[in-house]
């Protein structure tokens, strides 16, 4: 069990499913992944993630019109 705001380090990270649920339930994650290809996937899963997470609190801490 963890913590919000903990650090997890996941080893063999692969295209980053594992990261994404970590990401979304508040964890601080590093991900390792040495295969060049599956860390292109890896990046582009976190980062897609996080840009959605950035988009829905923007959202959500927009002031009501």
């Amino acid at each position: 069990h963890w913590l919000p705001h903990q650090t997890v380090v996941v080893i063999g990270a692969g295209a980053g499913g594992d990261l994404r649920g970590l990401i979304e339930a508040g964890l601080n994650v590093i991900g390792i992944e040495p295969d060049p290809r599956q860390f292109n996937e890896l990046q582009a899963a976190v980062l897609t993630k996080l840009a959605q997470m950035t988009a829905s609190e923007e959202k959500d801490n927009a002031p009501a019109v």
